[in-house]
């Protein structure tokens, strides 16, 4: 459903399944970003497959394939298997517009036509730093290749950031759209569409950050602020499924489940949604571990919490928020 009002809809979902099957993830969420495309592609039939299997209003985003934008000596070929190249291996990457790079687009436009997919997102790697020549390969590669769905493009390395008059004219000439976190910093060219990627908001990468109610709220305000007409907001860390529900309630509804619950046990309620009991501590750590508890100023993650506890079973919710109690509140 998204949010619309006065030209702005903003449309919520994660940056791969969130641990559910795709059927069940199309029931909780709009849209969803393909990440697999992006260490090889699928063939023809399996993108088929996974557009019959959602209704025909849900939305695909997709990850461009590596081989336009990574380099041979990337880590992550080593997922591509037999769709690592083994010749002419130098021209692979940087959106160096040649065949082989071209090549790779093709197989992808293949796939987004598959799925019917919106956008596409090409990640650039920080080995693509900000110089003339990279500059020029974005506007040659995308000004020579079909584009039948917006592209837009996420660079990963600082000095992209240093030279906004460079990347705005490269994006603009091929009207692309600038992927960025808005609570990290404003896309530098307005389009239509707007893409955004939340990886979490420590300095580096952190995947296992959790979004607060105000960090959502803020969120929401820089959509509305930087003023696209079309938006999507797409969860990229470890605790994407909560964090993305919980922003689509705040758009959808105004409301948002707290992270902090009004206390301990709205808030193990909510990060213990559907947990069967009685549960080893360990399932409940690998399933839940991840999310976090704020406890008189001082945040934990539950497995943090459940080491404290030193229990290896829990029998019901009870007695767990009992013991959670006796730990937390002696610290």
């Amino acid at each position: 459903m998204g949010f619309e009002g006065e030209q702005l809809k903003i449309t919520v979902g994660c940056c791969g399944n969130a641990g559910l099957s795709l059927r069940d993830y199309s029931e909780k969420f709009e849209a969803i970003e393909i990440q697999s495309t992006f260490y090889r592609l699928p063939s023809i039939n399996t993108a088929e497959n996974w557009r019959q299997q959602v209704r025909k209003d849900f939305i695909f985003t997709m990850k461009a394939f590596q081989g336009i934008t990574h380099p041979i000596n990337s880590p992550t070929w080593r997922k591509a298997g037999s769709q690592k190249p083994i010749e002419k291996v130098e021209n692979y990457g940087h959106l160096k517009p040649n065949e082989q790079n071209f090549e790779c687009w093709i197989n992808t436009v293949k796939i987004c036509k598959a799925l019917k997919a919106k956008v596409c997102v090409v990640q650039l790697p920080p080995s693509f730093i900000c110089n003339e020549e990279n500059a020029k390969n974005i506007v040659e590669f995308f000004k020579n290749v079909e584009k039948p769905f917006a592209v837009a493009i996420e660079l990963r390395h600082r000095s992209w950031d240093e030279n906004q008059g460079m990347l705005e004219k490269s994006l603009k000439e091929i009207e692309a759209i600038h992927v960025v976190d808005p609570l990290v910093k404003k896309p530098f060219l307005k389009n239509k569409k707007g893409y955004y990627r939340l990886h979490g908001l420590s300095k580096r990468l952190d995947y296992r950050y959790q979004y607060r109610d105000d960090e959502l709220l803020k969120l929401l305000e820089e959509i509305k602020r930087i003023g696209c007409q079309d938006n999507f907001v797409m969860f990229n860390n470890l605790s994407m499924r909560e964090d993305a529900i919980r922003f689509k309630e705040l758009v959808e509804d105004g409301f948002v489940s707290a992270l902090e619950g009004k206390n301990l046990e709205d808030r193990l309620r909510i990060i213990l949604k559907g947990i069967r009991f009685p549960i080893k501590a360990k399932e409940l750590s690998d399933k839940r571990g991840y999310l976090l508890i704020r406890v008189n100023s001082k945040t934990f993650t539950l497995s943090e919490v459940i080491k404290m506890i030193s229990s290896k079973e829990f029998n019901s919710f009870d007695e767990l928020l009992n013991l959670m109690k006796a730990s937390l509140f002696e610290k």
